[in-house]
């Protein structure tokens, strides 16, 4: 970062601002001073996880060299030169897995109104009044899945908590998500829609990811059969470890890492 001519009276009240913010990540007071001759100047920073209570409340904070928003003394015209070791959690690589839920039926079923008590004879969308409109037929995963999942899970019957049989991904049976369906050949079994994510994995190595769940199910389990799973992160703060096993329960709308 090299720090020009600018003036000092604007950089001091955008420095103090950005001192005053807490938040996950290092933040640091710069005090700038013109009395000495410029110079460069190295700097090392060893980002860690500590605690901390910036808004009065004790949480996870992010510890720069072992101090909270430390102090760096610089002199206009200085050229700094940082590299930073991030230990906070260590890993060696990542992932995003954005979980969603899709449902097929009738788009106007959702927008019946539910009367009370609830009378099975009418819950018809003829009837104009609301309906049960199953579960969901596929979970996807960032975007990829089929109807009846492709063997994914087994599929997800129009009945609640009965599964159907294993399916193959055959989409010229089934339909696929919109978006992906939009691409052929539909009857090929490498069409996108009918394409499963990834994540390529190498024993011995750990890896982090970040789950986001964007369905409309209240919760969703996600489970790595084989794998320990813990936990490090929730709605993008940082929190004290917490082992799960092979599998871990992801509200709707939360962020688990």
């Amino acid at each position: 970062m090299e720090i020009d001519s600018r003036s000092l009276s604007q950089m001091r009240q955008g420095l103090l601002s950005l001192a005053r913010h807490t938040c996950a990540c290092a933040c640091f007071l710069v005090l700038l001073q013109t009395a000495v001759p410029a110079s460069a100047k190295d700097y090392e920073w060893h980002l860690t996880v500590g605690k901390g209570a910036p808004d009065c409340f004790l949480r996870d904070v992010i510890v720069v060299n072992g101090e909270f928003q430390p102090t760096v003394t610089v002199t206009q015209g200085d050229t700094l030169q940082g590299g930073q070791a991030a230990e906070a959690w260590n890993y060696d690589a990542e992932a995003t897995l954005l979980l969603s839920d899709w449902f097929h039926g009738e788009g106007n079923a959702l927008g019946m109104t539910l009367e009370r008590p609830f009378d099975l004879t009418k819950a018809t969308p003829q009837s104009g009044h609301w309906r049960w409109v199953s579960i969901p037929q596929a979970i996807t995963i960032n975007g990829y899945g089929n109807f009846l999942d492709c063997n994914l899970i087994g599929g997800l019957g129009d009945v609640a908590g009965m599964a159907t049989q294993d399916t193959t991904c055959n989409v010229t049976d089934y339909t696929v998500p919109a978006g992906r369906s939009k691409q052929l050949p539909w009857t090929e079994p490498s069409n996108p829609g009918c394409t499963h994510a990834n994540v390529t994995v190498t024993a011995g190595k750990t890896y982090r990811l970040r789950i986001i769940s964007g369905t409309t199910l209240v919760y969703t389990t996600v489970c790595f059969e084989g794998h320990n799973v813990t936990l490090v992160a929730a709605d993008a703060t940082p929190i004290d470890p917490i082992s799960f096993g092979s599998c871990v329960d992801v509200n709707s709308g939360q962020r688990q890492a």
